[in-house]
């Protein structure tokens, strides 16, 4: 049976007549009720009886009880050779032990060791019991005279001399004081930082540098700590002639910005 198509080529609604005789062939290729009875039939008689399902169960039941008596009796066979050296073990333990309590209680005492002789001029030791009379051995010795106190002289340790190229230093770090502020453009609030470094005096350089905020100064970024330490330490310091020789010292100096 053909569908009708609508002018636009879109497929048409089925009818009534169509959608029953597709239903009556649905229906005509299930199975009847008599087929549905029989298939049931034959699935039941293919199983086993309740009977044979008890002689089963029962058989099952008799192996498991046989295997397990079996297993009972090779456990009973297997643990009187396991038992038996640790019997063996124990026995000579305690015959040890015994003989050893034994000799530690039969032990001569004489191999003691003999009180030391007391030596010529001591007096005895006498018992609280048999005091006697006691050799008169003098009066006690009296105890020696404290030491007189002594006042120490006054020690003056001479003041250090400052270094002498220190000045010239600190005269070279206000100068880099427009570049520091470079390195600070955008701060909020001003601060202050503690600068400890080495310097050669030398080659006018400076290293190992220290630089701890003081007060309310809040921590240096990255980026502003490399940039004051490169202004501190880019160009070398110059000092006098004299002052080159010296032997190289650690500084410390407080920047604010």
């Amino acid at each position: 049976m053909k569908r009708r198509r609508s002018s636009r080529g879109a497929p048409a609604v089925p009818s009534k007549a169509d959608r029953q005789a597709r239903l009556e062939t649905v229906r005509s290729s299930l199975p009847s009720k008599a087929d549905q009875q029989a298939r049931l039939q034959a699935v039941r008689a293919s199983l086993p009886s309740a009977d044979t399902r008890q002689s089963r169960l029962d058989a099952v039941r008799d192996r498991q009880a046989r295997s397990k008596e079996q297993l009972q009796a090779r456990i009973a066979k297997r643990s009187p050779d396991k038992r038996e050296p640790e019997k063996k073990r124990r026995r000579w333990l305690w015959a040890v032990l015994a003989l050893l309590l034994l000799l530690f209680l039969l032990r001569d005492c004489s191999c003691a060791e003999e009180p030391e002789p007391v030596p010529e001029g001591t007096a005895p030791l006498v018992a609280a019991g048999d005091l006697g009379e006691l050799p008169f051995i003098g009066p006690p010795v009296p105890p020696p005279p404290p030491v007189k106190r002594r006042d120490r002289p006054d020690y003056d340790a001479p003041t250090p001399e400052p270094l002498p190229w220190v000045a010239a230093f600190r005269m070279q770090v206000s100068a880099r004081g427009p570049r520091l502020a470079e390195c600070f453009v955008g701060s909020d609030r001003p601060g202050r930082l503690k600068w400890s470094t080495s310097v050669d005096p030398g080659d006018g350089r400076v290293s190992e540098h220290a630089l701890e905020p003081m007060l309310l100064t809040r921590e240096l970024t990255r980026d502003e700590r490399s940039c004051v330490v490169g202004v501190l330490s880019d160009p070398p310091y110059r000092f006098a002639e004299a002052v080159r020789q010296s032997t190289p010292s650690r500084v410390g100096l407080v920047i604010e910005f």
